[in-house]
């Protein structure tokens, strides 16, 4: 009998765990970037939507080049072009998504809306952090 590759169990177990490792770094990151706003007096307005677009800029990128969720030919070749390089693109990414999500929270203060301030603040640090690696990166993104 030949060997068809992973079997569909197997796959789903993969996903679970890519699932359950891409959660615990957000969390960890979402964390760090959180305590490290608050300990510099940051309000909760904002290191809360700050750290939750840090945390989301980190993982799409991870999981674009290191789960079977995202991945296809053009991310593996990311994923090739090694870790140190992924690292350094997910720095960058993450403290353009931290610089925009910070000027957004600052302004929104004004808006004197929780919730509305957090949705602005996350989507666009996100945009804007996600979408830098995905620029610096068109190449692998391309035709995408």
């Amino acid at each position: 009998m030949a060997d068809d590759g992973p079997t569909m169990k197997h796959r789903l177990l993969r996903a679970a765990a890519s699932v359950v490792g891409l959660l615990a770094l957000a969390g960890v990151t979402g964390t760090l970037v959180d305590v490290a706003l608050l300990a510099l007096d940051a309000p909760v307005a904002v290191a809360g939507p700050v750290s939750a677009a840090v945390a989301v800029t980190v993982v799409l990128p991870v999981a674009d080049a290191y789960t079977p969720l995202g991945r296809d030919v053009r991310t593996d070749a990311l994923r090739r072009a090694g870790r140190a390089r992924l690292g350094l693109e997910v720095l960058l990414a993450a403290g353009a998504a931290f610089v925009a999500g910070g000027a957004l929270a600052a302004a929104g203060l004004r808006l004197h809306s929780i919730f509305g301030t957090f949705v602005v603040v996350v989507l666009g640090g996100v945009a804007v952090g996600y979408g830098s690696f995905v620029l610096r990166n068109r190449e692998f993104y391309a035709d995408a």
